[in-house]
């Protein structure tokens, strides 16, 4: 009997796995975005046809739509993709950034909704991201020199993670993968009005810290010192469950 009952208190383990669902084989970004009354979808950017495709759960086209970028630029990051961020009309719309190198680099984020139209260029750009700010959204933009603009919109924006936990941070890095520069997102739960912010290599080694605030929703890093490759940031505090998020510096 004794030795049945140390059979039947042995562990059970079984082996992980993961599933292959699709591969994109021509796509340089792929996000999860969260539209309004629409709901998550993938969108990847084929940069060798300037094309960005927004795809359904089952990874089949749900759009597909054309940018405007000019021959020989380099594109950058596709951020704040949204269909009641900048205006009431049901069509997606999003921010698209590209470079061009010669006697002087520029950069250039364009506006622009499903059909390819452009609704806003802005020069001397290359990052846009939404901010919450008093209950309102608004558009911080980088440029070179880390010269911020900051755009008012009539809309409102869903991150990602809509659905965490009510002691949950909700991180967003975007553009995610950067290269010069990158929005380290959060939304800290109710009640938490201050936390702490470390980043980390691959290999754990923890390479900046910042303590964060209620009052503001992402910290503008300068990656310029970072090797390419993956890293992490965690939100942590008293009270909370400490979340991680992963970003890419190309």
């Amino acid at each position: 009997m004794k030795k049945l009952l140390l059979l039947l208190l042995l562990p059970v383990y079984s082996q992980a796995q993961m599933t292959l669902e699709n591969t994109y084989t021509r796509s340089r970004t792929l996000q999860v975005v969260n539209l309004e009354d629409v709901g998550y979808k993938y969108i990847s950017v084929d940069t060798a046809n300037n094309k960005a495709t927004l795809h359904n759960e089952d990874h089949t086209v749900w759009k597909s739509i054309n940018l405007s970028v000019p021959s020989g630029a380099m594109y950058f990051g596709i951020t704040c993709v949204s269909t009641k961020l900048f205006n009431a009309d049901p069509l997606v719309e999003f921010c698209y950034s590209y470079y061009t190198t010669g006697s002087a680099t520029t950069y250039t984020t364009i506006l622009c909704d499903e059909t390819g139209s452009i609704l806003q260029t802005l020069n001397d750009t290359y990052l846009a991201g939404p901010v919450r700010f008093n209950g309102k959204w608004k558009i911080v933009t980088t440029g070179p020199n880390y010269q911020n603009r900051v755009y008012s919109v009539p809309g409102t924006y869903l991150q990602v993670k809509a659905n965490a936990g009510q002691n949950d941070a909700e991180l967003s890095a975007y553009p995610n993968p950067a290269t010069d520069a990158i929005h380290l997102g959060y939304k800290l739960p109710d009640g938490i009005h201050t936390a702490s912010m470390d980043v980390y290599s691959a290999d754990g080694r923890r390479i900046q810290s910042y303590q964060i605030s209620h009052q503001y929703t992402d910290i503008l890093v300068p990656t310029g010192s970072y090797a390419p490759g993956t890293y992490f940031y965690t939100v942590q505090a008293a009270g909370m469950q400490p979340q991680t998020e992963q970003f890419i510096i190309r």
